[in-house]
């Protein structure tokens, strides 16, 4: 009977230190707790015509390749007796400048000058520069600066090397930029998978060249089609479940964009993809996560 007694205080005292040390989290249960998720703020720079408070940050400004190069360049070259044609690309700095304080209460300014290419770099390097001169207060960024639109599934190793390596050699103008903006827009080919599987891996490159600068992305409630105008709109549930990766993605900032081209668009506040957007829009301007009934 002693044997037995003592058989059972041995098997009650290690179920109760095993159920004591069970409820204790170990070293490596708390490394793996996730840090505390970011809430993306959502930027507004819509135009279209009659368009609300949405409640959303008014605080980016984009400074247009009409804004931002010289106009008459093409009479100055004339009058010298030039054959050159112009360029959009000259730099003419009191005009930029002109333009860039116009917009120096903005706490954001990005420079979209889509006619510059990577060769282009030290010219986009001087724009950046003139701007931080001109409106010290705001933060500064080159428009789409951002590894090529890719396929993740389509990567070898090497592939992916060259990739990167292509990128990196913008890394001299990825320095002067305050932060990350890149366009995620739709194609009128694409659904969400396929607008996925280009545009996780450009945001993971991203991050790998930017560091902790913030990371903004871009979208637009319309599909990015030149061929038709006015382009058509994109479903709330496609635009919806793109501000979901996002933000799952951690990144900083959600800027919805629009362009309609000479001709505004009418604001609608019926169509579904403005509910998707009203849905995830928190009162203070951030992204929420929709309910399951929304």
């Amino acid at each position: 009977m002693t044997g037995t007694r003592q058989n059972w205080k041995f098997l009650l005292s290690s179920l109760l230190a095993f159920g004591l040390l069970a409820s204790i989290p170990s070293s490596a249960d708390v490394r793996e707790q996730p840090n505390a998720t970011k809430t993306p703020i959502i930027f507004d720079v819509m135009t279209f015509r009659g368009k609300p408070d949405l409640g959303l940050s008014q605080e980016m400004s984009f400074i247009y390749e009409w804004e931002a190069t010289l106009r008459d360049e093409g009479t100055q070259l004339k009058s010298a007796g030039s054959k050159t044609k112009p360029s959009s690309r000259t730099i003419e700095p009191y005009y930029f400048s002109r333009s860039i304080k116009l917009r120096a209460g903005f706490e954001y300014i990005v420079i979209d000058i889509e006619s510059l290419t990577p060769s282009d770099d030290p010219i986009a390097i001087n724009y950046v520069e003139l701007a931080k001169i001109a409106a010290p207060q705001s933060k500064i960024a080159w428009w789409n600066l951002g590894p090529l639109n890719v396929r993740r599934e389509l990567i070898s190793s090497l592939q992916r090397q060259k990739w990167q390596a292509e990128f990196d050699k913008r890394k001299e103008l990825v320095d002067t930029n305050d932060f990350c903006i890149l366009g995620a827009y739709f194609k009128s080919y694409d659904n969400i998978e396929t607008w996925k599987a280009r545009n996780v891996p450009r945001i993971s490159e991203a991050r790998r060249l930017y560091g902790t600068k913030p990371m903004f992305v871009t979208l637009a409630p319309h599909y990015f089609d030149k061929r038709k105008k006015p382009w058509p709109f994109i479903s709330g549930k496609m635009l919806g479940e793109s501000m979901d990766i996002l933000a799952e993605l951690q990144v900083d900032g959600i800027v919805l964009w629009s362009f309609e081209g000479s001709k505004l668009q009418l604001w609608d506040e019926q169509r579904d993809w403005v509910r998707a957007v009203r849905n995830r829009t928190d009162s203070d301007g951030r992204y929420k996560r929709p309910t399951l009934f929304q």
